[in-house]
């Protein structure tokens, strides 16, 4: 496994910008508000314009984002964006936030990258503490990695065809890697991972031909297996939650798994499309979906206007303070802040 380090100062070369802000409101016809602080596209410093991904920079509440888009993966800090890699389009990244053996929190993020071809793929890894980024770079199991999850140490990876994980332990060594394969036969579309074995998936099994939500290595409020409330949903995200576990879905909206095992759905003033990335931030919940950005609680989501924007949005992470991040399929990133009903 090849390694290398990445600080501020050799990065400043690359891709810099200084935040441009503009503000708006939302249109009239939309009951809730958003406000756009700022706005960033190709023309401002953005490696591309079609985001797959967003992650906090930090456990705190700062302004930083790491960003993986069609141009590699960046991170914006300190007005600055900086590239980790380019050359290969990221597609799925992930987050985990964990402390080392001194008790200093430390995010790990994993972001499978897609190459022009298929043999150019890699999965990497990335620390971030104090500042500097360390990235590891492995290659990924055969099959075009659809999901990946990682809690306490374990990355879990999914595929068209099978789930795989492997411990973080196994990866001091070559480029090369030896995953553990623990279903086959199945194509995932979403994995959460519950830190206690238990694994909650958005999959297909190509024995049966049944799709939906399906629990194993343990129950969540009871359920455990095939939930019968998703039966023939298609399964696109999962969010764990302290109420719940929130589902997304490609064509059905936004469900609720809550306690007593009980599948509810969560009330939309539009229709949604398929659901990309589902944030719960500041009692928010908020939904990037192919039908827009919605936001709301767990009982009812509204639809929100970006200003100029109708199109896809793709993927959320928390901002600073009340603020949030949100990336589109084609118009690049968003800093809003929710502004609640109109008066």
């Amino acid at each position: 496994m090849r390694r290398f380090k990445i600080s501020t100062a050799i990065l400043l070369s690359l891709l810099v910008v200084s935040a441009g802000a503009f503000s708006t409101a939302a249109s009239a016809e939309e009951v809730e508000a958003v406000k756009v602080i700022t706005h960033f596209d190709e023309e401002k410093g953005l490696s591309s314009n079609q985001i797959f991904g967003l992650v906090a920079e930090s456990l705190g509440k700062g302004w930083g984002i790491f960003i993986a888009s069609v141009g590699g993966l960046h991170v914006y800090i300190d007005d600055v964006f900086l590239s980790i890699f380019q050359g290969r389009k990221a597609v799925v990244l992930k987050a985990e936030y964990a402390t080392t053996k001194e008790g200093d929190p430390t995010e790990i993020l994993w972001t499978y990258a897609a190459g022009e071809k298929g043999e150019d793929d890699l999965i990497y890894r990335i620390v971030s503490e104090s500042g500097l980024w360390t990235a590891e770079r492995l290659n990924p199991p055969e099959e075009e990695v659809t999901a990946l999850s990682a809690r306490h140490r374990t990355l879990y990876i999914g595929t068209g065809s099978s789930l795989f994980y492997i411990e973080e332990s196994e990866l001091e060594g070559d480029l090369n890697v030896e995953y553990r394969e623990i279903l086959t036969g199945v194509s995932i579309n979403a994995i959460a991972s519950m830190g206690d074995g238990t694994l909650a998936l958005g999959m297909k099994d190509a024995k049966s031909n049944r799709y939906g939500l399906k629990i194993i290595g343990g129950e969540i409020f009871g359920v455990t297996g095939w939930v019968e409330g998703l039966s023939g949903r298609e399964v696109t995200v999962l969010l764990p939650t302290g109420r719940g576990l929130v589902i997304g879905t490609e064509s059905s909206g936004v469900y609720l798994l809550g306690e007593g095992g009980e599948v509810r759905k969560i009330t939309t003033t539009a229709p949604t499309a398929k659901i990309n990335d589902i944030l719960l931030d500041n009692g928010r919940l908020c939904v990037a979906a192919d039908g827009g950005l919605f936001v709301g609680d767990l009982t009812t989501l509204t639809r929100c206007k970006l200003s100029g924007f109708g199109g896809s949005v793709t993927a959320l992470a928390p901002g600073p303070g009340s603020l949030f991040w949100v990336g589109t399929k084609n118009n690049g990133l968003y800093l809003v802040e929710y502004r609640g009903a109109k008066k």
